[in-house]
């Protein structure tokens, strides 16, 4: 898929859930060219994944929430922060995933955060959020009923949008 189409795509997905986001199609692309210290899954794999872009986007959207512009280094010199929006995303992205009954992508994405509790860039605060929504990713797989951590989550608006 074309990265402007799977922009769009997710856009409407996003949008259509009540969830607000501001990033432009530009800081999408940037957000793809920008250096990381972990493996990168292949960008057509991932924008053929509509629940995927979403998550890209929600993330990219927490990132400019925190202050940072989207950089070639944004990544790499802030991973903590990076973290911590990846765990917002995820959690919207599997809030989606059981909106659409998803299951399938439930089960992979939680074999994904055990790799992502495991790295020693996670900072250790995060540890036991990422754990919780794993755990309740997987208790969802078992009852087909997906409830937020602690809260629904909710995208703040930039002040600037």
């Amino acid at each position: 898929m074309d990265i402007n189409k799977a922009f769009s795509h997710a856009k409407v997905m996003l949008k259509s859930q009540g969830i607000p986001f501001v990033v432009s199609a530009k800081e999408f692309r940037m957000w793809f060219e920008a250096d990381t210290p972990w493996p990168d899954m292949p960008l057509g794999t991932l924008l053929s994944r509509p629940l995927l872009v979403a998550h890209e986007l929600v993330e990219i959207n927490e990132i400019k929430n925190m202050g940072l512009r989207i950089t070639r280094n944004v990544i790499v010199d802030n991973p903590g922060k990076v973290y911590e929006a990846h765990l917002k995303a995820f959690e919207v992205e599997l809030l989606l995933a059981k909106r659409q009954g998803d299951w399938f992508h439930i089960s992979q994405r939680i074999r994904d955060a055990q790799n992502w509790i495991e790295d020693p860039l996670l900072p250790p605060s995060l540890k036991p959020k990422f754990q919780a929504i794993r755990k309740e990713a997987q208790r969802a797989l078992r009852t087909k009923h997906l409830v937020p951590c602690k809260r629904l989550y909710r995208i703040h608006r930039r002040k600037d949008a």
